[in-house]
C-alpha cells in the first residue's frame, strides 16, 4: 500500500497515516485500526476525499488482516467509491474478501477489474491462485492475449481502461441475470 515516505511532520493525516501504516505491519491491529479511525474522521472533517478513501483502504487491510470479510469488503468498497476506483489492489482486496464471505458473483466482478486493469503479475502471481482462477473461469481471453499469465493490463487512458474505471459499471455488472 502506498503511504508517503516522508511524512509531512506537520501535517496530522500524514502522521496518522505513517504511523497507522507501521502499526499495521508490526501486526498491532487494533493501534493501527485505532489510528486510521482518526485519521479518516480527519479527513472527512476536512473535506479531503483522497486521504478519506485511503483511510477506509487501511482500514481494510486491518480487518482484512484479521478475517474480518464483511468489514474488508465494507471498507474497500468506501474507498473505491470516495477515491479509488481503478485501483488494481483495491479492486483485488474487495474481490478476495467478497469471495470469503460467498458473495460470488461481487467477487469476481472485483477480481476481474484487478486482473484486466493491472493484468496478472504482480497481483495474482503471488497470490492465493483461487481467486485468479475465480476471476477467469468462463471469460474469454482479450484479443491478442495468449493466456491470461501474459495479460498486462488495459492501457491507461484507452477505452477498455476508462470502461473499466467507469462507476457505472457497477450497475451493469449488479443486474441480476435471469
Amino acid at each position: 500500500m502506498s503511504v508517503p515516505e516522508e511524512p509531512d511532520i506537520d501535517d496530522p493525516i500524514d502522521l496518522l497515516a505513517s504511523e497507522g501504516s507501521v502499526r499495521l505491519d508490526a501486526g498491532d491491529l487494533d493501534a493501527a485500526a485505532k489510528l486510521f479511525a482518526e485519521g479518516l474522521a480527519l479527513s472527512e472533517e476536512e473535506g479531503n476525499r483522497m486521504s478519506a478513501g485511503w483511510f477506509h483502504v487501511h482500514l481494510g487491510e486491518v480487518y482484512f488482516a484479521q478475517e474480518e470479510w464483511v468489514h474488508a469488503a465494507h471498507h474497500y468498497a468506501e474507498g473505491i467509491s470516495i477515491s479509488q476506483n481503478g485501483n488494481p489492489y483495491v479492486h483485488l482486496k474487495r474481490g478476495q474478501s467478497l469471495y470469503e464471505i460467498r458473495d460470488y458473483h461481487q467477487a469476481k466482478v472485483e477480481l476481474y477489474k484487478a486482473l484486466m486493469l493491472d493484468g496478472f503479475d504482480p497481483l495474482f502471481s503471488e497470490d492465493d491462485h483461487k481467486y485468479f482462477d475465480f476471476a477467469v473461469k468462463g471469460v474469454k481471453l482479450p484479443d491478442g492475449c495468449d493466456s491470461w499469465e501474459s495479460w498486462k493490463g488495459a492501457e491507461p487512458g484507452s477505452t477498455m481502461y476508462g470502461a473499466i474505471c467507469d462507476p457505472a459499471i457497477y450497475r451493469a455488472f449488479d443486474t441480476p441475470s435471469n
